[in-house]
C-alpha cells in the first residue's frame, strides 16, 4: 500500500514539474511575442525612444520612405552572431539629425547626419545604429571583421553578453554627445546597446559606440607616423546606460596590418 501511495505521489510531482516546465516555455514564447514589432510605426516609435533624434510625433506620418523591413545580414558585429544572419528587420531612417546644438556650434547644417536604426521584427532588439558621412576610403576605413574584432576584445578581458531586453535610461544620442571625441570628425558612426562585461567587474548595459576616420589619434610622448592611419582613426567608447558616463574610450579593437604595410614594418620576418 504505501509502494502504491510513493508512486502515486511521484507521478503527481512529475506532472506538476511538466506543468510549471509548459508555462515557462509558453511564458517566454509569449515575451517574444510581446516584443516583437510588427508594423512600421511601432519600429519608427521605438526607434525614436531609443535615439531620440525626432520627436515621437514623427512616427504617424513615418513613410516607406523612411521604415521599411529587410532582411539583414552583417559581419562585422562581434559576439551578436545569432543576431547577424538573414533576419528580418526594421530600417529607420532619420535625415538630417542636428548635431550641431548639441556640440555648442553654429546651426549649420554642415553638421547635420542621417542615421539609420535597424530594429530585429522578432525580438524587438535594435542591432545597430550607423551613420555615413560622405565617401569612405576603403584603404582609410576598411570593414571591421566580427571573429577578429571577437578576438582582439577578449584579450583585452571585456565581452559581449548579449542584448539587454530593458530600455537604457540614457538615449542614443545624448550618449554620443558624452563622447570625449567629436562624433562631427567621423566619418562613420556605429552604434550599438549591448550587455558588457570586464575581467571580474559585473555586467553593465552600456552604450558601444565606434567612431571611425576620425582625424589619426596621435600617442602621448612620441610620433606615430610609422603606425598606419587605419589603425589610429577609430574609436571604441562605452558610455553607461544608465548614468551616462563615459566608462572607457579604446582604440581596440584594432584592424590587422595589411600584408603590404606588415612586409614594410617588418622586413625580417618576411
Amino acid at each position: 500500500m504505501m509502494k502504491i501511495r510513493q508512486v502515486f505521489r511521484l507521478i503527481i510531482y512529475i506532472m506538476i514539474i511538466s506543468n510549471i516546465v509548459c508555462l515557462g516555455i509558453l511564458n517566454a514564447e509569449d515575451n517574444i511575442k510581446s516584443r516583437a514589432i510588427s508594423t512600421a510605426l511601432n519600429a519608427t516609435q521605438k526607434a525614436i525612444v531609443l535615439t531620440k533624434f525626432a520627436d515621437i510625433e514623427l512616427a504617424r506620418n513615418a513613410n516607406t520612405e523612411q521604415v521599411e523591413l529587410i532582411q539583414f545580414s552583417d559581419s562585422t558585429t562581434p559576439f551578436l552572431g545569432e543576431y547577424s544572419i538573414n533576419r528580418k528587420v526594421w530600417q529607420v531612417k532619420f535625415k538630417d539629425v542636428q548635431l550641431s546644438k548639441f556640440l555648442e556650434v553654429n546651426d549649420d547644417k554642415i553638421f547635420n547626419r542621417n542615421f539609420d536604426v535597424f530594429i530585429d521584427s522578432l525580438s524587438g532588439n535594435l542591432l545597430k545604429i550607423t551613420c555615413q558621412n560622405g565617401i569612405i576610403d576603403s584603404t582609410l576605413c576598411p570593414p571591421m571583421d566580427a571573429k577578429y574584432a571577437e578576438e582582439q576584445i577578449l584579450k583585452a578581458g571585456g565581452q559581449y553578453l548579449g542584448i539587454p531586453t530593458e530600455q537604457p535610461k540614457i538615449d542614443f544620442k545624448t550618449a554620443l554627445m558624452s563622447c570625449p571625441y567629436n562624433p562631427l570628425t567621423a566619418k562613420k558612426i556605429i552604434g550599438q546597446y549591448v550587455r558588457y562585461t570586464s575581467g571580474n567587474r559585473p555586467p553593465k548595459d552600456v552604450w558601444m559606440i565606434t567612431l571611425i576616420g576620425i582625424p589619426p589619434i596621435q600617442p602621448k610622448g612620441g610620433k606615430a607616423d610609422w603606425i598606419p592611419i587605419y589603425q589610429r582613426n577609430r574609436i571604441r567608447i562605452a558610455v553607461d546606460a544608465v548614468t551616462g558616463k563615459v566608462i572607457f574610450a579604446t582604440t581596440n579593437p584594432g584592424l590587422p596590418l595589411t600584408p603590404e604595410d606588415k612586409a614594410k614594418l617588418f622586413p625580417d620576418q618576411e
